[in-house]
């Protein structure tokens, strides 16, 4: 059993319960309460507010998606396919990392508080250490 690629997808799941919850709980339902927020876009007022609610979600499934791949290829011998598997899911969260790193106005006060970059950084780095053995 692999167990950088265990641990990153525990990274991964927990992620995703925790981007879930929280987005939930700090962004996606306060805006959905505020019509001013929701109506200044053209469109739907309904239709608007289900789909931020599950374009949200999505972001969770795909960690959920991420963590069983990850629980998946630890069970296998490293073969070429899951090398290329898991170091695609690394370079992916490197992305994620450095897309945080890059967004405009971010300042270092929210990476302190908003510490999803550094779960992005461990998955990226333990699934690619995973594929090094």
């Amino acid at each position: 059993m692999n167990a950088y690629f265990v641990f990153a997808a525990l990274i991964a799941f927990i992620l995703g319960i925790v981007h879930s919850y929280m987005g939930e709980k700090y962004l996606v339902s306060p805006i959905l309460r505020s019509e001013h927020l929701i109506s200044a876009l053209s469109g739907s007022v309904g239709l608007k507010k289900v789909a931020l609610r599950v374009c949200w979600h999505f972001a969770t499934i795909a960690m959920w998606g991420t963590a069983t791949t990850l629980v998946f290829l630890s069970s296998l011998p490293l073969s070429h396919t899951s090398l290329v598997v898991a170091r695609i899911i690394s370079l992916t969260f490197a992305a994620y990392t450095v897309l945080v790193f890059l967004t405009p106005g971010l300042r270092l006060i929210h990476l302190r508080r908003h510490l999803a970059w550094a779960a992005f950084l461990a998955i990226a780095v333990l699934s690619w250490l995973g594929t090094l053995r």
